[in-house]
């Protein structure tokens, strides 16, 4: 972790600020006796899921930096190393280092609901949450 008055100052006009939709509707698929069903469940973010993400992250903030992260994001996708990854499902492995954007995705998965259905969270880039259902732009971080 690292101040963000730091990181303005190095990269001024670069850090997009988003927020969370406050309510999102998720579908829950069963399996029942020869029947598919599904059910819309309406989940809101709330006081209490906003402070559960941010201890959630806040406990994962000090572990090395995710370098090999990185590196397995690329590899899932280059051309023919991405044949040999996968990127899809597998969010019940925790990963032991992170970058911002699989930290994020991971602690609002768990508390709230997954910005990126289908890709792990170790997996997730910047732009992925950029293209998330869950987040709207706001601004731009300027000088």
């Amino acid at each position: 972790s690292v101040v963000l008055k730091s990181q303005v100052a190095q990269h001024p006009n670069r850090i997009d600020v988003y927020w969370a939709k406050p309510h999102v509707t998720i579908p829950e698929v069963s399996y029942e006796d020869g029947h598919l069903g599904i059910k819309l469940v309406n989940t809101k973010l709330g006081d209490q899921r906003c402070k559960a993400i941010i201890d959630t992250a806040l406990d994962i903030t000090g572990q090395p930096y995710g370098w090999k992260n990185i590196w397995k994001i690329f590899v899932g996708y280059a051309p023919l190393l991405r044949l040999v990854r996968s990127n899809k499902n597998g969010d019940m492995e925790v990963s032991d280092c992170n970058v911002c954007s699989t930290l994020g995705s991971y602690a609002f998965r768990i508390n709230y609901a997954d910005p990126v259905p289908g890709l792990k969270d170790a997996r997730t880039s910047p732009a992925d949450l950029e293209r998330s259902f869950l987040f709207d732009y706001l601004f731009t971080i300027g000088d």
